[in-house]
């Protein structure tokens, strides 16, 4: 949560004309869980669980709308943050999870 919060803080500063304050902390708590789970369940190797996490993440804070103002900035910087902290930043990385996606749904 502390990681969340700090990104949100970071966008207070960087965009302070917009005011942006957290709506919700539930969400924010729940978009973490969310990925933890993501991650738990999913099959495969540990980038594919990642790689799962990094998904459910960015998912549950675009729909759940966190913030009064910039939820998509807030989305994409924790997408940034999370891809590097994991080491996902390789685009063999996401060749290889993409062809596994493309597998799993038969195309």
């Amino acid at each position: 949560m502390s990681a969340l919060l700090y990104a949100v803080e970071k966008l207070r500063t960087s965009y302070p004309e917009d005011h942006i304050r957290v709506a919700s902390y539930g969400v924010l708590e729940r978009a973490i869980e969310f990925a933890k789970a993501a991650a738990r369940y999913t099959q495969g190797s540990c980038t594919d669980k990642k790689l799962a996490a990094t998904a459910a993440l960015l998912y549950e804070v675009i729909v759940g709308h966190p913030l009064t103002d910039g939820n998509k900035r807030l989305a994409t910087l924790v997408l940034k943050a999370f891809l590097l902290k994991n080491r996902l930043t390789r685009p063999t990385v996401y060749r290889a999870a993409i062809r596994g996606c493309t597998r799993r749904v038969g195309l």
